[in-house]
Protein backbone atom coordinates (compact mmCIF):
# COMPACT_ATOMS: atom_id res chain seq x y z
CA UNK A 1 0.00 0.00 0.00
CA UNK A 2 2.64 2.02 0.49
CA UNK A 3 4.53 1.92 -2.42
CA UNK A 4 1.36 2.50 -4.35
CA UNK A 5 1.04 5.38 -2.34
CA UNK A 6 5.10 6.29 -3.68
CA UNK A 7 4.38 5.85 -6.70
CA UNK A 8 1.10 7.90 -7.35
CA UNK A 9 3.06 10.58 -5.93
CA UNK A 10 5.76 10.52 -8.07
CA UNK A 11 3.12 10.00 -11.09
CA UNK A 12 1.03 13.04 -10.13
CA UNK A 13 4.32 15.11 -9.68
CA UNK A 14 5.45 13.93 -13.51
CA UNK A 15 2.43 14.58 -15.14
CA UNK A 16 1.79 17.84 -13.42
CA UNK A 17 5.27 19.33 -14.51
CA UNK A 18 5.03 17.70 -18.01
CA UNK A 19 2.12 19.26 -18.81
CA UNK A 20 2.89 22.57 -17.80
CA UNK A 21 6.12 22.44 -19.69
CA UNK A 22 4.07 21.63 -23.05
CA UNK A 23 1.59 24.68 -21.92
CA UNK A 24 4.55 26.81 -21.12
CA UNK A 25 6.11 26.03 -25.17
CA UNK A 26 2.75 26.84 -26.35
CA UNK A 27 2.14 30.15 -24.54
CA UNK A 28 5.45 31.49 -26.45
CA UNK A 29 4.98 30.30 -29.29
CA UNK A 30 2.98 32.94 -32.37
CA UNK A 31 -1.11 32.32 -31.81
CA UNK A 32 -1.57 35.64 -34.23
CA UNK A 33 -0.34 36.95 -37.60
CA UNK A 34 -1.76 40.78 -37.99
CA UNK A 35 -1.58 42.00 -41.23
CA UNK A 36 -1.28 46.11 -40.71
CA UNK A 37 -0.66 48.82 -42.84
CA UNK A 38 2.54 51.07 -41.91
CA UNK A 39 3.85 53.80 -44.61
CA UNK A 40 1.91 52.81 -47.27
CA UNK A 41 3.18 49.61 -46.97
CA UNK A 42 1.78 46.29 -45.96
CA UNK A 43 3.46 44.77 -42.53
CA UNK A 44 2.92 41.48 -40.31
CA UNK A 45 2.79 41.07 -36.83
CA UNK A 46 3.50 38.21 -34.86
CA UNK A 47 1.71 38.10 -31.34
CA UNK A 48 2.27 34.93 -29.01
CA UNK A 49 0.16 33.82 -26.36
CA UNK A 50 1.53 35.17 -23.69
CA UNK A 51 1.93 38.68 -25.35
CA UNK A 52 -1.59 38.49 -26.62
CA UNK A 53 -3.77 37.53 -22.94
CA UNK A 54 -2.25 38.61 -19.72
CA UNK A 55 -4.07 35.36 -18.17
CA UNK A 56 -1.96 33.16 -19.85
CA UNK A 57 1.45 33.28 -17.89
CA UNK A 58 -1.13 33.91 -15.01
CA UNK A 59 -2.19 30.33 -15.86
CA UNK A 60 1.64 29.40 -16.30
CA UNK A 61 2.46 30.71 -12.81
CA UNK A 62 -0.26 28.42 -11.15
CA UNK A 63 0.93 25.77 -12.62
CA UNK A 64 4.24 26.37 -11.13
CA UNK A 65 2.96 27.29 -8.10
CA UNK A 66 0.98 23.82 -7.97
CA UNK A 67 4.24 21.33 -8.91
CA UNK A 68 6.46 23.46 -6.60
CA UNK A 69 3.33 22.53 -3.70
CA UNK A 70 3.58 18.38 -5.00
CA UNK A 71 7.55 18.59 -4.65
CA UNK A 72 8.24 20.65 -1.71
CA UNK A 73 5.37 21.32 0.57
CA UNK A 74 3.80 18.50 3.30
CA UNK A 75 0.37 18.03 4.75
CA UNK A 76 -2.86 20.59 4.94
CA UNK A 77 -0.20 23.37 3.42
CA UNK A 78 0.43 20.98 0.46
CA UNK A 79 -3.69 20.48 -0.33
CA UNK A 80 -4.41 23.92 1.25
CA UNK A 81 -2.28 25.72 -1.78
CA UNK A 82 -2.70 23.31 -4.47
CA UNK A 83 -6.85 23.85 -3.69
CA UNK A 84 -6.22 27.46 -4.08
CA UNK A 85 -4.15 27.09 -6.98
CA UNK A 86 -7.35 25.16 -8.44
CA UNK A 87 -9.64 27.34 -8.11
CA UNK A 88 -7.77 30.00 -9.88
CA UNK A 89 -7.13 28.11 -12.76
CA UNK A 90 -10.90 27.25 -13.15
CA UNK A 91 -10.82 31.56 -12.82
CA UNK A 92 -8.70 32.57 -15.64
CA UNK A 93 -10.15 29.89 -17.95
CA UNK A 94 -13.40 30.44 -17.91
CA UNK A 95 -11.78 34.31 -18.20
CA UNK A 96 -9.68 33.56 -20.58
CA UNK A 97 -12.01 31.47 -23.28
CA UNK A 98 -14.49 34.23 -24.10
CA UNK A 99 -11.54 35.92 -24.96
CA UNK A 100 -10.36 33.55 -27.14
CA UNK A 101 -13.36 33.20 -28.69
CA UNK A 102 -13.63 36.90 -30.13
CA UNK A 103 -10.18 36.28 -32.24
CA UNK A 104 -8.99 39.10 -31.73
CA UNK A 105 -6.15 39.55 -29.52
CA UNK A 106 -6.78 41.95 -26.25
CA UNK A 107 -3.50 43.51 -26.28
CA UNK A 108 -3.65 44.11 -30.01
CA UNK A 109 -3.87 47.94 -29.88
CA UNK A 110 -0.92 48.16 -27.71
CA UNK A 111 1.53 45.81 -29.60
CA UNK A 112 0.44 47.99 -33.05
CA UNK A 113 0.87 51.28 -31.22
CA UNK A 114 4.45 50.10 -30.08
CA UNK A 115 5.28 48.51 -33.70
CA UNK A 116 3.65 51.13 -35.68
CA UNK A 117 3.64 54.84 -33.39
CA UNK A 118 0.53 56.30 -33.74
CA UNK A 119 -2.49 56.06 -31.18
CA UNK A 120 -5.34 54.01 -32.11
CA UNK A 121 -8.03 55.62 -29.50
CA UNK A 122 -10.97 54.31 -30.99
CA UNK A 123 -11.67 51.01 -33.12
CA UNK A 124 -12.41 53.02 -36.04
CA UNK A 125 -8.92 54.00 -35.80
CA UNK A 126 -7.69 49.73 -35.53
CA UNK A 127 -10.13 48.88 -38.50
CA UNK A 128 -8.00 51.75 -40.36
CA UNK A 129 -5.23 50.25 -39.68
CA UNK A 130 -5.31 46.80 -39.53
CA UNK A 131 -5.76 44.63 -42.44
CA UNK A 132 -6.43 41.42 -41.34
CA UNK A 133 -5.79 39.23 -38.34
CA UNK A 134 -5.35 34.70 -38.51
CA UNK A 135 -5.16 32.70 -35.56
CA UNK A 136 -3.69 28.98 -34.94
CA UNK A 137 -5.15 26.24 -32.62
CA UNK A 138 -2.69 26.82 -30.27
CA UNK A 139 -4.79 28.95 -28.02
CA UNK A 140 -7.40 26.08 -28.15
CA UNK A 141 -4.78 23.49 -27.08
CA UNK A 142 -3.24 25.61 -24.42
CA UNK A 143 -6.90 26.09 -23.50
CA UNK A 144 -7.22 21.96 -23.40
CA UNK A 145 -3.66 21.79 -21.91
CA UNK A 146 -4.73 24.09 -18.85
CA UNK A 147 -7.87 21.83 -18.25
CA UNK A 148 -5.76 19.04 -17.91
CA UNK A 149 -3.90 20.70 -15.51
CA UNK A 150 -6.30 21.77 -13.03
CA UNK A 151 -7.05 17.93 -13.17
CA UNK A 152 -3.96 17.17 -12.00
CA UNK A 153 -4.21 20.03 -9.76
CA UNK A 154 -7.40 18.62 -7.90
CA UNK A 155 -6.06 15.26 -8.23
CA UNK A 156 -3.16 16.14 -6.21
CA UNK A 157 -4.64 17.97 -3.59
CA UNK A 158 -7.42 15.22 -3.23
CA UNK A 159 -4.62 12.32 -3.57
CA UNK A 160 -1.85 14.45 -1.19
CA UNK A 161 -4.45 13.68 2.17
CA UNK A 162 -3.49 9.54 1.73
CA UNK A 163 0.11 10.36 1.06
CA UNK A 164 1.98 9.34 4.35
CA UNK A 165 5.94 8.66 5.21
CA UNK A 166 7.19 5.25 5.14
CA UNK A 167 7.12 3.63 8.62
CA UNK A 168 10.91 2.74 9.31
CA UNK A 169 11.35 -0.39 10.73
CA UNK A 170 12.81 -0.01 14.70
CA UNK A 171 16.68 -1.41 14.44
CA UNK A 172 16.87 -1.65 18.26
CA UNK A 173 13.87 -3.74 18.34
CA UNK A 174 15.19 -7.60 18.15
CA UNK A 175 12.15 -9.73 16.77
CA UNK A 176 11.14 -12.85 18.57
CA UNK A 177 13.02 -15.02 15.81
CA UNK A 178 17.00 -13.17 17.01
CA UNK A 179 15.93 -14.35 20.53
CA UNK A 180 15.39 -18.12 19.26
CA UNK A 181 18.01 -17.97 17.39
CA UNK A 182 20.38 -16.28 19.78
CA UNK A 183 19.35 -18.68 22.84
CA UNK A 184 21.58 -22.10 22.71
CA UNK A 185 20.03 -25.64 21.78
CA UNK A 186 19.90 -28.23 24.29
CA UNK A 187 22.10 -30.05 22.19
CA UNK A 188 24.76 -27.58 22.34
CA UNK A 189 24.76 -28.06 25.80
CA UNK A 190 24.78 -31.71 26.13
CA UNK A 191 28.24 -30.84 23.54
CA UNK A 192 29.93 -28.89 26.11
CA UNK A 193 33.34 -30.77 27.49
CA UNK A 194 32.22 -30.35 31.18
CA UNK A 195 28.78 -31.75 30.50
CA UNK A 196 30.19 -34.92 28.04
CA UNK A 197 32.29 -35.96 31.21
CA UNK A 198 29.65 -35.69 33.65
CA UNK A 199 27.58 -37.85 31.69
CA UNK A 200 30.34 -40.34 30.72
CA UNK A 201 31.05 -40.63 34.52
Amino acid sequence: MTLMKRLSAKLVIAATAAVTGFASILAFQNWYTVRYIAADQVKSLLISGVSAFPLVPALLWLGLIAVASLMFLRGWLRTSLLSLAGIAMASCWASLLPQLQEGIPQLLTSELEKTTGLTLVTHADLGGVVKSVSGSPLGEWFLALTVFLFGLTALGAFASLHWGKVAKPDRFVVSSSNKTDATPSQDSKIQDPISLWDSQS
